[in-house]
């Protein structure tokens, strides 16, 4: 599997059970860069993605991280992803360049050694100035 996750610059990804932010831009990348593929995530996570032009395989469960298979992108914003780090492939970072107040961060074993990373696309968002997409592989 493939996770998207969102990140501030101390890859904080909750505060109070609550998303950090969002950006429409974003959204319209992740559905953009999925080419039709599978997208899991929770209900909870739906809303960003309504009204984007072409989000048409979203997948939503709650189990969604056991239900992603090889080559499936899901995005993660609460999922103990640690538990899964066996099955992923790579970690698509979305990150805000910015720093926001959080109380949960992505685990530090998910941004290791063991990892690689490029940076795959920069752009404006609707809500940031910048937003950094990074792509980390074992």
């Amino acid at each position: 599997m493939i996770a998207i996750i969102c990140t501030d610059n101390h890859y904080g990804i909750l505060f109070n059970n609550r998303r950090l932010s969002h950006d429409r831009v974003l959204s319209q990348w992740i559905v953009d860069h999925t080419h039709n593929k599978p997208l899991w995530m929770r209900e909870y996570s739906r809303e960003l993605f309504d009204g984007i032009d072409g989000a048409i395989n979203i997948k939503v469960s709650e189990d969604y991280l056991d239900k992603a298979a090889n080559g499936e992108y899901c995005f993660v914003e609460d999922g103990n992803l640690a538990l899964y780090e066996d099955r992923l492939e790579a970690i698509l970072l979305c990150k805000w360049n910015r720093d926001y107040p959080s109380d949960t961060k992505l685990p530090k074993s998910l941004y290791g050694e063991d990892w690689s990373v490029s940076v795959i696309d920069e752009f404006r968002g609707n809500s940031h100035d910048k937003i950094t997409i990074e792509k980390w592989c074992k």
